[in-house]
């Protein structure tokens, strides 16, 4: 699992100087202008510019290039981005932690932040058209309207839109997140929605007290100098997966048409035969899946319930 609470210290710590919007300003220009990836590829980001907005920064510039070498692998013409995770309960100096996350919890935040106006570079186009022949030609998909679709969507510019929401419930403090891709025709569109919520809220950040964190009004960063334990195996158990949503939209749906022969033939139950249905009528896929596990066991959660356009499907697995 990630470091939840050294990535949360990195966000909150660049505000030094009391003005928050040109602190953010000033760090994004002066450690994210360019971005070794390896030895190969390089993020190349134009200046932001960043301002107040009610509760939040907001920032902006004109995209970004992932450069391989003097050729381009991947751009986008603009950056759009949303903070409202800091403290603004007007203490100054060190504060209790569980006071400054109460704090930022109790805000009711949604933020949006978006990539637009994304183009895929020319090899990497290439190389994802080769494996569209390939995997046509591996499965049988002798399609020209499908190919041409793909193909259609691969040179197509997306834009990429993250929406976080944070609110409290009682002892809890409800967690959504979506993340959005759609293509500048609309021929598709992807969409994630994951909920989660961190249980009786005021405990969790008791124990993050316990062990030692603070937070620096001055600088809004975590400090973890006298920490004795692990903030992210307390944040791990208090934080509650629920469910997950995936929907895709795809425009036209007769070029898909391959698909669903496919997959009727690999099998005939009625309950394959009716998301094909759906899917033909409404052009979009859903898949829900119920989780309620914490972040700490998710890899030993029993099977989550799955439903695919209302359709319950685990005990279709045996099949494929």
């Amino acid at each position: 699992m990630k470091k939840i609470l050294c990535s949360l210290c990195v966000a909150t710590s660049v505000f030094a100087s009391g003005d928050i919007a040109k602190d953010f300003e000033s760090l994004l220009n002066d450690n994210f202008k360019t971005i070794p990836v390896d030895s190969e590829f390089v993020v190349k980001n134009t200046d932001f510019n960043c301002y107040e907005r009610g509760g939040s920064v907001v920032c902006s510039n004109d995209g970004f290039k992932l450069m391989q070498g003097a050729t381009p692998f991947l751009s986008a013409d603009q950056i759009n981005l949303a903070w409202s995770y800091f403290y603004d309960g007007g203490k100054s100096g060190e504060i209790s932690i569980k006071e400054a996350l109460s704090n930022i919890v109790e805000k009711d935040i949604e933020d949006e932040s978006s990539i637009n106006g994304i183009v895929l570079g020319e090899p990497l186009k290439a190389v994802l058209e080769m494996m569209i022949t390939s995997y046509e030609q591996q499965y049988g998909l002798n399609s020209s309207e499908l190919t041409e679709l793909l193909v259609s969507i691969i040179r197509s510019k997306f834009d990429l839109s993250l929406t976080t929401q944070t609110k409290t419930n009682g002892f809890d403090a409800d967690l959504a997140l979506e993340l959005k891709l759609e293509d500048a025709s609309s021929q598709i569109k992807a969409t994630a929605n994951i909920t989660a919520d961190i249980k009786n809220y005021k405990s969790v950040f008791n124990k993050l007290d316990k062990i030692g964190l603070k937070y620096d009004t001055a600088t809004h960063s975590i400090l973890m100098d006298d920490v004795v334990g692990s903030p992210d195996d307390i944040v791990g158990d208090g934080v509650y997966m629920k469910n997950a949503e995936f929907r895709l939209f795809i425009d036209d749906m007769s070029a898909m048409e391959p698909f669903f022969d496919m997959f009727e033939m690999m099998s005939g139950s009625d309950e394959i035969k009716q998301i094909i249905s759906d899917t033909k009528q409404t052009h979009e896929i859903v898949i829900k899946m119920t989780i309620n596990s914490t972040i700490n066991n998710l890899n030993n959660i029993k099977e989550p319930d799955i439903y695919i356009n209302g359709v319950y499907v685990n005990n279709l697995a045996s099949q494929y």
